[in-house]
């Protein structure tokens, strides 16, 4: 028999702030992953653990900042909008494609990385861009288009610096669609 939980079972706010704090931590990390070369069961496994990290923290904030993310990952209007032309039956599956699209263009990105590989570098931005215009995710699309100009430049220079903030926008943002998804299904 399971039992529901109460508001008392609930922790305490700073104990939640920093649960999430370390939910986010860890998605963020086995989104970075490099999968193309480990076990099919353990690549299994870190999907498991994502979807758990985001039901846990569907669990102890059911609003979850991902109905409100911050202004600096999305534009709500231009979100809300894309999911109103899907459709309410369409919806889950439009989730799960532009959630497959960012961690491949994730995946390659991180393998492109060192030493750069500018041809894969200045294709996957340009998808990036495309992607995260279409969302609303404008940071990430500045982000995007930065990249695609160090690589048509090839230049290592200005490599670092863009990467640094590019990839961890686009985790959260794999986490804000992947949190949706979840959100979506829950709601049907």
């Amino acid at each position: 028999m399971t039992r529901t939980p109460t508001a008392t079972d609930r922790p305490e706010m700073a104990d939640t702030e920093e649960l999430q704090a370390a939910l986010r931590s860890v998605l963020r990390q086995v989104q970075c992953l490099d999968t193309s070369s480990l076990d099919p069961a353990l690549v299994f496994g870190l999907s498991g653990l994502t979807r758990a990290c985001l039901n846990l923290q569907m669990h102890l904030d059911p609003q979850m900042s991902y109905d409100h993310p911050p202004t600096d990952l999305l534009d709500r209007t231009t979100f809300d909008r894309l999911l109103e032309l899907a459709g309410p039956d369409t919806t889950a599956d439009l989730l799960d494609r532009v959630v497959e699209d960012l961690q491949s263009v994730q995946q390659k990105m991180i393998t492109a990385q060192k030493p750069p590989q500018w041809d894969v570098l200045r294709s996957q931005s340009h998808i990036l861009i495309g992607l995260a215009g279409a969302v609303g995710a404008v940071g990430l699309q500045g982000l995007s288009q930065d990249l695609s100009n160090i690589a048509n430049a090839q230049t290592s220079a200005g490599i670092d610096p863009v990467l640094s903030q590019l990839m961890p926008t686009l985790a959260d943002l794999i986490g804000f669609m992947q949190a949706q998804r979840i959100a979506t299904v829950a709601a049907q």
